[in-house]
């Protein structure tokens, strides 16, 4: 409880309030958390390369020694070998001893042979969430930011409209807002980078990518033809533009040029080594009617404490007069081996909450996982898992946001195990995959010469005892990708 003490007119007044704040150790917990498979390898690669206390098992001294001078040298902190996962885990970890700051690897990725080809589409919205933490914002522009950044297709468009973001935000997480706060937000996140993120259609993508270019009458040109003649750039009318600006031809040639080196598709950075692979951190594999699970490798790494550390301070420590030298070396040594522990520490946390929070996912889509269908999956939001593991919500998000399972189906983004709920007339809870598995066949069904409208379909899944809004099956139609009724009707 911390004391804060108010001015009133002529009077004090002392208001008892409570304050959270996480340690050092958690944060750091929380930054490799969200660290896909690759970034942790090289975030372990990096901490070998910078700490010459840590190194792998084949040359290391044996759990029990770790051990052994764990106890012996450092009492202050938790070896990892008596680490657990019994009760809160927000509970166990902040009574941790503060970590130093482990800054995120950016070194050169190794393409070996067990790379899976396939993007990675999470990895910018993991990129995006980070840089909204840097802006100045409320909790309630954190929650409407977080969920249009989740929002986004694979491109980086937001194609949902600000209705449909209000609605969801409301069903989904009892959060009310209104269109202008929705619509403030947005140009936060717009702001970010790569740059025409978040943008509604092709023309704003283009224009917002404009507005951050430094400033000349070309670039400016550029902004007016993409804002005010945009119909006539993308139908070349060119004549029309050139009478309007009063361009010459090589000027216009320039702005063009300016305008074909904008990226349409944001989302899509070709740049970005990371998002070029995923490697699956989890593997599920069924035996008979049972499933088990596993951790991939590089999430398991084999890193011990230098022996030769562990005897260099013994040896120092055993010195009964020390010169300066010798103690600076002493305090040396037990800072490396003291960072080293802390490391391993924040190592097998990671392991033990990733494993706990994907056998409880499993639990949960257990038809999922033996089936492959998804029409299978659960209705299952980030607060049910938390509610079983006792983690905050956060700790969900981050552990899912950028993670993978490969199953003998093919392999599935854990974010992707996520679906709403709904309703059907029998008051059992269904999952909106269920649904818009329901839609795609009636449509693979429908008479081609005259096919479902929306409405149609609304009603047909009415009559199957699930009672949704028309907007609802249209956004559900629409991640399907499939077109509207005119565009799938067949002349006769």
């Amino acid at each position: 409880m911390i004391p804060k003490i108010y001015m009133a007119k002529n009077s004090l007044k002392q208001v008892q309030t409570q304050q959270q704040k996480l340690s050092q150790q958690n944060i750091q917990l929380f930054k490799m958390m969200e660290l896909n498979l690759l970034q942790f390898d090289e975030k372990v690669k990096e901490e070998l390369d910078l700490n010459p206390a840590l190194e792998d098992i084949d040359n290391s001294v044996s759990a029990e020694n770790i051990d052994s001078f764990d106890r012996e040298f450092s009492p202050q902190t938790k070896s990892i070998e008596s680490l657990s996962l019994e009760g809160n885990y927000s509970n166990t970890s902040s009574s941790r001893e503060s970590a130093d700051h482990y800054g995120q690897s950016h070194s050169e990725i190794d393409d070996s042979e067990w790379y899976i080809p396939a993007e990675d589409s999470e990895t910018l919205m993991a990129n995006l969430n980070n840089q909204l933490t840097y802006l100045n914002l409320s909790s309630d522009q954190m929650i409407i930011g977080e969920f249009i950044i989740g929002s986004l297709d694979d491109d980086g468009y937001l194609r949902r409209s600000m209705e449909s973001i209000i609605d969801d935000l409301s069903f989904r997480q009892n959060f009310y807002t209104s269109k202008e706060a929705v619509a403030e937000v947005l140009e936060f996140v717009q702001d970010l980078d790569p740059p025409g993120i978040a943008a509604r259609n092709l023309q704003e993508c283009l224009s917002i990518q404009l507005r951050k270019k430094k400033y000349t009458v070309l670039v400016d040109h550029a902004l007016t033809i993409v804002s005010d003649y945009f119909e006539d750039y993308t139908k070349k009318n060119y004549d029309r533009i050139f009478k309007k600006l009063k361009l010459t031809e090589r000027e216009f040639q320039s702005v063009k040029t300016i305008i074909q080196n904008l990226n349409p598709l944001p989302g899509q950075d070709k740049d970005n080594t990371l998002g070029k692979f995923i490697i699956p951190d989890f593997f599920v594999y069924r035996n008979e009617n049972k499933l088990e699970l596993e951790l991939h490798s590089y999430n398991k790494p084999n890193l011990v404490i230098n022996k030769e550390f562990v005897d260099m301070l013994k040896k120092i420590k055993a010195e009964k007069k020390k010169s300066k030298a010798e103690q600076d070396a002493q305090d040396y040594v037990a800072d490396k081996i003291n960072k080293a522990n802390q490391f391993l520490s924040l190592i097998k946390e990671r392991q033990e909450t990733m494993v706990i929070i994907m056998e409880t996912i499993l639990t949960k889509q257990r038809e999922f996982f033996l089936t492959g269908e998804e029409s299978n999956l659960k209705p299952m939001t980030l607060k049910n898992i938390a509610d079983v593991v006792f983690f905050d919500v956060s700790t969900i998000s981050r552990v899912t946001s950028t993670k993978y399972v490969q199953t003998e189906f093919g392999i599935f983004s854990l974010k992707k195990l996520f679906t709403e709920g709904i309703m059907n007339a029998d008051g059992e809870e269904v999952s909106n995959r269920k649904i818009m598995k329901s839609i795609e066949d009636l449509i693979e069904d429908e008479n081609k010469s005259n096919p479902f409208s929306d409405d149609d379909i609304t009603i047909e899944l009415e009559k199957m005892g699930y009672k949704i809004a028309r907007r609802t099956v249209a956004k559900y139609r629409e991640n399907l990708k499939i077109p509207p009724k005119h565009a799938r009707k067949l002349n006769s």
